[in-house]
């Protein structure tokens, strides 16, 4: 009769441990599941950022390019004008380090570097396109 309270408070000490493996084994899970999911929700917010930015980049750019096409001087009035602008435009904004434009031909009419490169002093038909 002695052995019946032993066997009793070890079984309930076994159950009690395997009920408390389980319950941390579930919470362990929940907090990974937890991480992952908002660990997603940052990454979907970033990616989203980043695209946007990335939009608004590119619309800048293109907005630049159509203004600075309008110009008189880019439309081959005055080839010597249009590479001093584009000099200086190469200079004050680093997104056009380099800026060239060219005829219907494919001939450079003038670029950021005042001629100094090769690309400059080729025509574009005879190189490769991609």
């Amino acid at each position: 009769m002695s052995d019946h309270p032993i066997r009793w408070i070890v079984f309930t000490a076994a159950i009690i441990t395997v009920m408390t493996l389980l319950c941390l084994g579930r919470t362990a899970y929940t907090v990974q599941r937890g991480h992952i999911q908002s660990s997603g929700r940052r990454l979907v917010q970033a990616t989203s950022e980043v695209a946007c930015k990335l939009d608004m980049l590119i619309l800048e750019r293109c907005r630049d390019i159509r203004v600075l096409s309008s110009t008189p001087m880019a439309q081959g009035q005055n080839p010597e004008r249009l590479t001093t602008a584009l000099h200086e435009l190469g200079r004050t904004h680093p997104a056009y380090r380099w800026i060239g434009v060219i005829d219907e031909k494919g001939d450079p009419v003038a670029d950021s570097s005042g001629g100094r490169t090769t690309i400059s002093n080729s025509s574009a038909s005879l190189r490769p396109r991609w």
